[in-house]
């Protein structure tokens, strides 16, 4: 699997999380391009599912934001009945590592001010002593380096991971999940930034229906408008393509594409979707997705041009072309 969940916002909305409690979507305060996970009160927070459960290992990164003194958690990695979290103590302005609810290591860093963005890491490994592990860093420099029981129950096998805003005012943004399998993204998440782009344009195929007006059209809002406007088939193999506004980078180490489709099916037996992308004039297919008859969000990721086997280049990006296709059940 290796790299497990990216998420900036730039979609508008929380619809890639499976639980929320209190956190919205906000342009209050973003760390990168226009939206960010905003939180007011105590707990709240937006939970991603792991799934398929990796095992008792992660890698996890966010960009956070205290943005008024409060103490509260930031991070939480779970299963279902053991707990690893990092929290923020306004008192000392320290960050600390609970399992479950004992506090097992304090940071020495600190947190300097509010109302800034830190890259907050996490490397968690579930295991009673002397095989557990809980490493923090701030800014790419470690904090924290904790050895020992990190097993606050009875199961290590990791199912979620929550992003909670504190006890008043906070912000979450760029946030990425790696677990430890594969060949790249199987460590330390570093530094990263999600921009979104829309598309502009048809591409070199347009099978979908629209709504109103031309496919892309019905595409290019943020965030989705659902049944407002769309593009339906009924028809496996129909596929759509989309050019992509410019990408507006300038110098920036492209880590990864991720195509992001939100639909739904008419029919509880209907048809699965997959992303596609054109690029270097050869179209490339995703992996099927289930959908269901309410809208969900799926994303496919390239890591590297699948055209070149390189990373991505700034070029290849801005004449990327971007779509769906309707596939059989």
């Amino acid at each position: 699997m290796a790299r497990l969940f990216t998420w900036g916002g730039e979609c508008g909305d929380l619809l890639e999380f499976n639980t929320i409690s209190g956190a919205v979507i906000s342009t209050d305060a973003a760390h990168t391009g226009t939206y960010g996970l905003k939180g007011t009160a105590n707990n709240h927070y937006a939970q991603k599912t792991i799934s398929p459960t990796p095992n008792n290992e992660l890698y996890v990164r966010t960009w956070w934001n205290p943005y008024t003194d409060s103490n509260g958690l930031i991070i939480t990695v779970g299963t279902s009945d053991s707990s690893v979290d990092v929290r923020f103590n306004y008192v000392g302005n320290a960050l600390t590592v609970r399992r479950g609810t004992t506090v097992i290591a304090t940071g020495t860093i600190g947190i300097g001010s509010v109302d800034q963005w830190y890259m907050i890491e996490l490397y968690v490994k579930l295991a009673n002593s002397p095989d557990g592990v809980a490493t923090v860093r701030i800014d790419g420099v470690e904090d924290i380096a904790f050895t020992g029981d990190t097993l606050s129950g009875s199961s290590a096998a990791i199912t979620y991971v929550r992003f909670t805003t504190g006890g008043a005012t906070g912000y979450h943004d760029d946030i990425a999940v790696n677990d430890t399998s594969g060949a790249a993204d199987n460590s330390w998440c570093g530094d990263g930034r999600v921009i979104g782009i829309k598309p502009n344009a048809a591409g070199d195929n347009t099978d979908f229906t629209p709504s109103a007006g031309s496919n892309y059209q019905n595409v290019d809002e943020v965030p989705p408008d659902d049944d407002t406007t769309y593009n339906s088939s009924d028809t496996d193999g129909h596929y759509d393509l989309f050019n992509l506004e410019a990408s507006g980078l300038s110098g920036a180490t492209i880590l990864g594409v991720d195509v992001k489709v939100t639909a739904r099916k008419t029919v509880a037996n209907g048809d699965h979707m997959r992303a596609k992308i054109k690029t270097g004039g050869t179209e490339y297919n995703g992996d099927d997705k289930d959908i269901l008859t309410s809208y969900g969000r799926f994303v496919q990721t390239w890591r590297t041009n699948p055209n070149t086997a390189a990373a991505w280049e700034i070029a290849e990006i801005d004449a990327l072309q971007a779509g769906y296709e309707n596939r059989a059940a």
